[in-house]
């Protein structure tokens, strides 16, 4: 891992920080997230996926950061806030990032 990436990830795992980028992009920057509403999950994803030949591989991935979300209101809605850190353009996150949601909801449902 880089220093950019270190760095970039201690700053994001600032909870106040984490809260107002989600708030920037969501919300248009009115504080709807506070950083009291989040508690850090672990980023760790793994699954064991069986190919039609009979054969097990072993997926593992990490995600930069997850977040889970409690809204204090009367419908109390739960969300799973996750960032990746990029320093150049890749156009494969997208898919790296369907797959860390694929396997997030593949946990949930085990």
């Amino acid at each position: 891992m880089s220093l950019k990436d270190v760095v970039t990830k201690d700053y994001m795992q600032l909870k106040d920080v984490f809260a107002d980028v989600f708030n920037f992009f969501l919300h248009d920057g009115k504080p709807v997230i506070q950083p009291h509403q989040l508690k850090e999950k672990g980023t760790e994803i793994f699954d064991i996926r069986k190919h039609p030949s009979g054969k097990s591989q072993a997926v593992q991935r990490y995600r930069d950061l997850l977040c889970m979300l409690s809204m204090e209101d009367p419908k109390q809605s739960y969300l799973l806030l996750g960032i990746e850190n990029q320093t150049q353009v890749h156009y494969a996150m997208p898919i790296r990032n369907m797959l860390y949601d694929a396997l997030q909801y593949r946990d949930q449902i085990k």
